[in-house]
């Protein structure tokens, strides 16, 4: 399918200006650990697009990891959990096209898809925001409107998903992350 979609549909390289985007959709349906990691990638966008609405979609029970974190302003947990090698993930999937749709009705100017897997960037696609950044090496890469490639090495997780809002290398320093009660 990949291959048969980028015949057809190539996207952009490169992180887009999103400096005028009024509403950015993250979908990040991920583990905690990895969540945290995606700070970096929040704050990125905070400060590109500083008059945006930041909003983030995750799995399911991981909306209270980003209580502490300022650069979002609503999270919407999706009914996903991902199973880390284990082949299969835990969906429920009348329950996600309900969410989808209501994601949808928010027309978000830009979706980030901040993991290199096809359920990620298909989430963001069927959100119908004009513009999809992501990485294309996970599979579906031709539903994205821009990619950033992922470096073979010499970069950690949070500078890499930070990459996709244009961010420098080390530019937002590593994650930080408050347990409260």
């Amino acid at each position: 399918v990949d291959a048969l979609g980028g015949l057809l549909r190539r996207p952009e390289l490169g992180a887009p200006d999103l400096s005028r985007a009024r509403s950015i959709l993250v979908v990040k349906p991920d583990q905690v650990g990895d969540l945290i990691l995606t700070f970096p990638l929040l704050h990125a966008l905070r400060r590109k697009a500083p008059e945006a609405r930041i909003e983030i979609a995750v799995g399911r029970d991981r909306a209270p990891v980003l209580s502490g974190c300022d650069a979002v302003d609503d999270v919407h947990e999706l009914p996903i959990r991902m199973r880390q090698g284990e082949g299969r993930n835990d969906i429920d999937y009348g329950e996600l096209r309900r969410r989808v749709r209501r994601l949808r009705t928010r027309r978000f100017d830009a979706v980030v898809a901040a993991k290199e897997e096809p359920w990620t960037v298909l989430l963001s696609f069927l959100t119908g925001a004009p513009v999809r950044v992501g990485f294309r090496e996970g599979g579906l890469g031709f539903l994205l409107t821009h990619c950033v490639p992922i470096p073979e090495r010499g970069r950690h997780q949070w500078e890499i998903l930070a990459s996709l809002a244009g961010a420098a290398p080390g530019e937002d320093g590593p994650p930080r992350f408050s347990v409260t009660e």
